[in-house]
């Protein structure tokens, strides 16, 4: 009595379809720069998460991450010191064409609409 063997089908699951997902999305949106894998592997790791906290050594990307991490049309503030205010503005247009990056006032806050990041210099 041979019996076939069941066939199971291997599904991923809902957090590694996500994340298979924004890498797609990733790769859409940087038009001919490619991240590097550590890099998309972290912006789709912010992606699968309500919070997160994302630490690393300078120089990694860590504002590369979180730009792509970003969902489409999406409304941002950053805070950020101000000896890298323009850096933000830099990346975000470099990476993120589909966002514009604008200056914070502290004297006239405008929460940004969508589709914009507001960069805000934080200073002591």
């Amino acid at each position: 009595m041979d019996r076939p063997l069941p066939s199971y089908t291997l599904a991923p699951l809902p957090a590694l379809r996500a994340r298979r997902d924004t890498l797609a999305r990733l790769a859409s949106l940087t038009n001919s720069l490619r991240p590097y894998p550590f890099q998309a592997d972290g912006a789709a790791k912010l992606c699968t998460r309500r919070a997160h906290l994302l630490g690393d050594d300078m120089g990694l990307g860590k504002t590369v991450q979180a730009l792509l991490a970003l969902p489409d049309r999406a409304r941002a503030v950053v805070v950020c010191p101000a000896s890298v205010e323009e850096h933000w503005r830099r990346e975000t247009r470099r990476w993120r064409p589909d966002l514009e990056p604008l200056p914070a006032s502290r004297s006239l806050w405008v929460w940004p609409e969508p589709g914009q990041v507001r960069v805000a210099r934080w200073s002591m």
